[in-house]
């Protein structure tokens, strides 16, 4: 199967998502049909060996729509048809302005207005811009009445027909009668271009909105270089497999997720996790594809095909975002599917009551009323209500660092009650640091040359402790397994029981910390350390920020009671709030008796969390975990850390009162205009207008939602 992305024109509403979907997922050989409606596009697999991409250009254009296969192309082209049909339309608009303009009595009986009220130029000028203009709309509205959808396109094709038929007819008995009634060219010309261009920049707006789409595209690396033996060889970045040794010099980006070899570089990561600081990369060190090497070079083993890494997933994950819908998301569609049978029954009894209560049963007036009520109705302000939102909202998430599954994740979040935290590896960074110590600087001294013979990651934390004391290593140092370092000038290793009394007043009472011992050649205790875990950079307030944002937080581990209860007094937990020394069978047991009573997020790393992952409303994964975490999770950290959790829920927070306020806007627009229309206080043209204004003022709004908490506009 091969997976493709391609352009699609001519979508406004979730009528249209459902049309070029249905029509893709009915030919033989394609699968997993996703369409975006704010992005214009369409992500699917098909079979080579049995679809033709013509054939599929074919298929959405007998739905009434126009997708886009041969690059760039072809998007050259469709870009100069959008511009020349951009030109048209202001053409039409100002000679739709000028006709109009001639109904005004001082102004009709110049030359001028005599000139514009001739039935043969309305005529000409109403069929040449139903033709040209009308065409795409009703062949849409054709397409989606055959497969029972209805959208804005059989709004407004409905009512360019109806004045086109009522203005054709007065033009025609005038020139039999002489009469010189009033036609409403003027309405269709205006009504047609308006739309034309407000789509235009529709969608110039809808491009706006997802312009960070192509992130990833733009940020992938042109070639890559495999190491072939004693030589490297560039192939192109999908090339590159699982397995493979890759050199990234700098300048370069890294084509998969690795882990580094040999190298040290500093990578530009902000196309993935949105982090501007550059960030250092050694060896052992884990690097995602899209991160570019601005300084050094690096040798790294991919874990992970080119088409498996990090940012090839983000791309399809921004499809599943509006692909998996949440429930905003399904109640947006059903609202914008009944919403144009609505209209359609409002438009008939606004006909029915016109032709009653005007005088002289005047139907032409009743229906060009009819039609003006279909023309101001807005379905597509319910469909772009939440699309947009969450698209803008998504992508705020992933620049704070929190990657999304789906639409149906990205509301959850807004809803945590209670969040739970595994410890090591995602409180704390699982990497020992000294946090106390007594005894002299030569003692000190001692120690490093002691562990400076040990691989021990105690030994790693002493060493690094105080750079500016340098190690001397005594003579006949000797390392005895699970016992410590000897020499003949002292020794370190365990606490002895006998001692612990006079280190913890030492080190002022360590509970739960890892102790070491410094001794004399006699044996003597002349010195002590403290090494836990070290917290994660910003835990602190990360912690705060959930807290204040009404979230409880607890802590699930399976330490020890001390070393917990200690992490726990630091983080500002209650001892209620900790539960230590558990299995993971107790881990997902625990979970899901909260779970019960809240809205739970579970935030792990490792084996041991997959079953609590599993039972949580909604499953995190830490930036270090491991892959099959990763698989359970809903939502992924990006950035080493936790500060991205509490920016995600303020993001949903946020965007889901702004999808409140874009169906308010919808739902007030509506109530407020359609009545307008039927009462024929509204011109047809100025329907239009007000249609598109708000298309583009509910677009603008839900553009707030790519803000970063705190960010100023």
């Amino acid at each position: 199967m091969t997976n493709a992305r391609y352009r699609v024109q001519g979508m406004t509403c979730a009528n249209c998502t459902k049309a070029v979907t249905d029509a893709l997922s009915a030919v033989e050989g394609v699968k997993d049909v996703k369409v975006d409606l704010s992005k214009e596009s369409v992500h699917l697999s098909y079979d080579e060996a049995t679809v033709d991409p013509e054939y599929l250009v074919r298929v959405v254009k007998r739905a009434g729509y126009q997708l886009i296969i041969q690059g760039e192309k072809s998007a050259k082209i469709a870009q100069i048809r959008s511009i020349v049909t951009l030109a048209i339309s202001a053409l039409f608009l100002v000679l739709g302005i000028m006709m109009s303009v001639a109904h005004i009595p001082a102004v009709g009986s110049t030359g001028f207005g005599h000139a514009m009220h001739q039935p043969i130029l309305g005529l000409v000028l109403g069929t040449l811009c139903l033709v040209l203009l009308g065409y795409a709309p009703i062949r849409r509205a054709i397409a989606g009445l055959r497969s029972r959808r209805a959208g804005m396109d059989a709004l407004v094709s409905m009512s360019a027909l109806a004045s086109y038929s009522v203005s054709t007819y007065i033009a025609i008995a005038d020139l039999v009668t002489g009469q010189g009634q009033m036609t409403y060219y003027d309405a269709l010309l205006m009504v047609l271009s308006v739309v034309t261009i407000g789509s235009f920049i529709e969608s110039r707006v809808k491009a706006l909105s997802g312009k960070r789409a192509q992130m990833e595209k733009d940020k992938a690396p042109s070639r890559a270089r495999v190491v072939v033996g004693s030589r490297a060889v560039e192939v192109e970045p999908e090339q590159v497999l699982k397995g493979d040794v890759v050199i990234v010099p700098q300048g370069e980006t890294v084509p998969a997720d690795g882990v580094v070899l040999e190298g040290q570089a500093e990578l530009d990561t902000a196309a993935l996790t949105g982090e501007s600081t550059p960030r250092h990369a050694g060896v052992g060190d884990l690097v995602y594809a899209s991160s570019i090497c601005l300084a050094g070079s690096l040798r790294v083993r991919c874990e992970t095909d080119n088409l498996d890494s990090m940012a090839a997933k983000l791309e399809r994950e921004s499809y599943a975002l509006n692909y998996r819908k949440g429930h905003l998301g399904k109640l947006s569609d059903r609202i914008a599917m009944w919403f144009v049978p609505t209209a359609l029954i409002i438009a008939i009894v606004a006909f029915v009551a016109n032709l009653f209560t005007l005088p002289g049963w005047d139907w032409e007036t009743a229906l060009i009323r009819a039609a003006s009520v279909l023309v101001v109705s807005c379905p597509c302000a319910f469909g772009l209500a939440v699309p947009l939102t969450s698209l803008n909202g998504f992508y705020a998430a992933l620049r704070a660092g929190l990657l999304f599954k789906d639409g149906s994740t990205f509301e959850r979040v807004r809803k945590i009650q209670v969040a739970l935290f595994d410890k090591t590896g995602t409180l704390t960074s699982g990497h020992m640091v000294v946090t106390a110590y007594h005894g002299s600087d030569e003692t000190l001294a001692m120690a490093k040359g002691l562990e400076s013979i040990s691989s021990h990651p105690i030994a790693r934390a002493i060493l690094d402790y105080r750079p500016e004391i340098e190690g001397i290593l005594p003579a006949g140092a000797t390392e005895v397994s699970g016992q410590g370092i000897t020499s003949e000038a002292g020794s370190i290793g365990r606490i002895k029981d006998i001692e612990r009394e006079t280190v913890a007043a030492w080190l002022d009472n360590p509970e739960g910390a890892t102790l070491v011992a410094i001794r004399d050649a006699e044996g003597n205790l002349i010195g002590a350390l403290a090494l836990e875990d070290e917290l994660v950079a910003g835990v602190e307030d990360t912690l705060k920020a959930l807290r204040d944002a009404g979230v409880e937080t607890r802590i699930l581990t399976g330490d020890g009671a001390a070393s917990a209860q200690r992490l726990g007094r630091r983080l500002g937990f209650r001892p209620e709030q900790i539960a230590s020394g558990l299995t993971p069978l107790e881990k997902t047991q625990m979970v899901e008796k909260q779970a019960k009573d809240a809205i739970v997020a579970y935030v792990g790393d490792g084996v041991n969390d997959l079953g609590a992952l599993a039972a949580a409303q909604l499953a995190i994964a830490a930036a270090t975990a491991i892959p099959a975490a990763r698989s359970k999770a809903d939502c992924t950290l990006l950035q080493p850390g936790l500060k991205a959790l509490p920016s995600a829920i303020r993001i949903s927070r946020r965007c889901y009162w702004i999808i409140v306020e874009n169906f308010a806007w919808a739902l007030a627009y509506n109530i407020a205009l359609i009545p307008l229309a039927a009462l024929g206080l509204m011109p047809m043209w100025l329907c239009a207008a007000a249609m598109i204004a708000s298309n583009i003022t509910l677009m603008l709004n839900s553009l707030r939602a790519s803000r970063q908490p705190g960010q100023k506009r």
